[in-house]
């Protein structure tokens, strides 16, 4: 994943939410392809993004879609998931 200046300042913004911009930004760039916890925490930068998860779950932001080992998605039908990707797209922070 290509860091660049608006990335950084998108995560100074949300300085507190650095893990999540990042979580999201990766099932953003994967789409519909399932990620497992390690795929997603190497694909991030990040380590024990369990809690994250957990709560992007039990949001409706991602779906399990498999388990052993657990794989997720991006919920595309979710509104909020909709209108993040347009916000970080308008930001750059996605492509």
């Amino acid at each position: 994943m290509k860091e660049n200046r608006s990335n950084k300042e998108i995560e100074e913004i949300f300085y507190n939410c650095k893990k999540v911009l990042r979580i999201l930004k990766v099932f953003f760039e994967y789409g519909d392809e399932p990620l497992t916890m390690y795929r997603i925490e190497k694909y991030a930068a990040v380590y024990d993004s369990a809690p994250v998860i957990q709560r992007l779950l039990k949001l409706g932001i991602i779906i399990k879609v498999d388990e052993n080992p657990n794989q997720y998605i991006l919920n595309l039908n979710n509104t909020i998931v909709k209108k993040l990707k347009r916000f970080l797209r308008d930001v750059n922070y996605i492509s």
